[in-house]
């Protein structure tokens, strides 16, 4: 890889599959553990060779603050949205989530609230 990962990057496997987001990093043993959502809409959990591994591209594009938590891409932000909303029961689109944290970042406010829940913030601001 010829950047390092840390948590919260958006990574994909090197011989292909979905975005997943790094949700920590063993140097003890080259190891990254990820999660993503499966084409069921369940969240799941892995760990694999760091060596396996590369960045998305996904994590070019600015990152957002949600609630508090920095994240490298509108999609990895979105993720943890529609997980956190899906345990709660409620079913909602990564893609629009997206599209919406998208449409925020390109706005003149500095922050917003989605579904009353999630405060997302620009990075760069307080």
């Amino acid at each position: 890889m010829s950047k390092a990962l840390v948590v919260g990057s958006v990574v994909k496997l090197n011989s292909g599959s979905p975005d997943m987001e790094v949700t920590l990093v063993s140097s003890d043993y080259g190891d990254a553990t990820v999660k993503w959502v499966d084409g069921n809409g369940l969240l799941v959990s892995a760990v694999f060779p760091v060596a396996c591994v590369r960045l998305a591209k996904s994590t070019t594009r600015s990152s957002v603050i949600v609630n508090g938590r920095d994240f490298t891409s509108y999609n990895s932000a979105a993720s943890y949205i529609e997980s956190s909303e899906r345990l709660l029961g409620i079913k909602r689109s990564s893609a629009t989530i997206s599209k919406e944290i998208s449409r925020f970042v390109r706005s003149s406010r500095d922050s917003y609230s989605m579904y009353g829940k999630y405060d997302i913030k620009k990075v760069g601001t307080v």
